[in-house]
């Protein structure tokens, strides 16, 4: 019991002080405190030891005292497991040339140690939280296109009005009708993570361009023109929202590094 207790405190040792980016470490940690659970798990396990011919009765006070520190401790290593994961995602959004690959494989590390020690925890919870903000990440690039062109187009279709109006061409009453009608457009992608959280950002990109081009060009024919990159990226998007199996994927990744080391040269974050 005593040398299971002592790989427990190491372990949270390692996992409190290794460096953020270090993989490594926190597997030693984690692993570590996996071995302490299950070294007090299988003390709890056993009212009996043989040892050298003769029979010592365990306490029952002790193996009851043995279950409750498991128990408190695979908590424990649930509470560590998640702090470890998101402080490894707060990392990686302050730091460049982030490699947003070894969130996932320190996720994996950590799936692998509650199915080792037969821990439900908050694991669910924290691989949807991780898609969210995969998915959050991964179309920023293209949430900003998107809102730059409708404000470039809203923007032409207000210089044409008062260019129009500056000729004579339409009084007062009618130029003051056509830009409260230009105000009434609004494109705007609203609460993106909640989106990404509820799995439908690409299909509210898609509909936002959709029925944004459309009422731009019959009230103010004005064309706007979406690249196809940008379109395959939130298709791919929306088609990983919907399968759902996503953990890990090389695409994904790829398009939350871009997103994010261009807002980190670009200062927006």
């Amino acid at each position: 019991m005593i040398a299971g207790l002592a790989f427990i405190l190491i372990s949270i040792k390692y996992i409190l002080t290794s460096p953020s980016n270090s993989n490594f470490m926190h597997y030693i940690g984690l692993s570590g405190l996996g071995v302490g659970c299950i070294a007090l798990s299988n003390l709890a396990k056993f009212k009996k030891i043989k040892f050298s011919g003769f029979e010592a009765e365990m306490w029952g006070d002790t193996q009851k005292e043995a279950e409750r520190i498991t128990h408190n401790l695979k908590r424990l290593l649930d509470i560590l497991s998640t702090r470890v994961i998101f402080n490894e995602v707060d990392l990686k959004t302050l730091e460049n040339n982030r490699n947003w690959e070894s969130v996932w494989e320190l996720y994996f590390i950590i799936q692998h140690e509650y199915k080792e020690l037969d821990i439900s925890g908050k694991l669910s919870t924290n691989l949807t939280k991780l898609k969210s903000i995969f998915i959050y990440h991964s179309l920023q690039c293209e949430i900003d296109y998107i809102h730059k062109k409708f404000a470039n187009a809203r923007s032409e279709i207000e210089n044409r009005i008062n260019e129009m109006h500056s000729r004579s061409e339409i009084d007062a009453d009618e130029r003051a009708l056509k830009l409260k009608k230009l105000d009434q457009l609004q494109f705007n992608a609203g609460d993106v993570f909640e989106k990404a959280s509820n799995r439908t950002l690409g299909v509210h990109l898609n509909i936002m361009i959709t029925e944004g081009k459309k009422k731009i060009e019959e009230e103010c024919g004005v064309d706007i023109e979406i690249t196809k990159e940008v379109i395959d990226n939130i298709n791919y998007v929306q088609d990983m929202e919907r399968d759902g199996n996503f953990a890990g994927d090389e695409r994904i990744i790829s398009l939350t590094e871009r997103s994010m080391n261009y807002y980190y040269l670009t200062g927006a974050l």
